[in-house]
């Protein structure tokens, strides 16, 4: 249930209709994050994003 309910309410917050909205979590360890999330999703796909998370690295 919570996972649909994370791509449920970003669809809707989307606000765009027929569009389809992935959402994916994966764990990674809090000395990799930088490299792992960060670097090469987050930077990497920076203007894909519906709202930027409230951290930065750089």
């Amino acid at each position: 249930m919570y996972q649909g309910g994370i791509t449920v309410i970003a669809g809707e917050e989307s606000e765009i209709v027929g569009s389809c909205v992935t959402v994916a979590r994966r764990d990674a360890a809090e000395e990799n994050r930088k490299e792992e999330v960060w670097d090469k999703e987050i930077k990497a796909h920076k203007d894909c994003l519906y709202k930027e998370p409230g951290y930065t690295y750089d």
